[in-house]
């Protein structure tokens, strides 16, 4: 699967454990739950991130859908932005990915 920064898998996370869900107007609503947050382009999570760091929300940052932080080697296509072998099974996705290979 080729991934590239336009595609949806970004979050902007505010905070050590919350995501940006909506933001109207001068109101944000966040999540602590990465796959319930809004996804974005990379340029538009950062651009939301510019935003909210002139707003006062100075540990904005554009993570990928892991929670981590988008590194320079990712956004040049050095390091993989995700997983190349994603979960299949149920069990992977549980986290027992050594379970389901038995």
């Amino acid at each position: 699967m080729s991934i590239t920064k336009s595609d949806e898998l970004y979050l902007v996370r505010v905070s050590d454990d919350h995501f940006v869900l909506n933001i109207d107007g001068r109101t944000i609503e966040g999540v602590t739950v990465p796959s319930a947050a809004q996804h974005y382009s990379y340029l538009r999570a950062d651009q939301v991130c510019q935003v909210l760091r002139r707003r006062g929300y100075r540990q904005a940052v554009v993570v990928n859908v892991l929670g981590r932080p988008v590194t320079i080697a990712e956004l040049r296509g050095d390091a993989p932005l995700l997983d190349d072998d994603p979960p299949q099974t149920p069990a992977e996705v549980d986290g027992n990915r050594h379970l389901a290979h038995r």
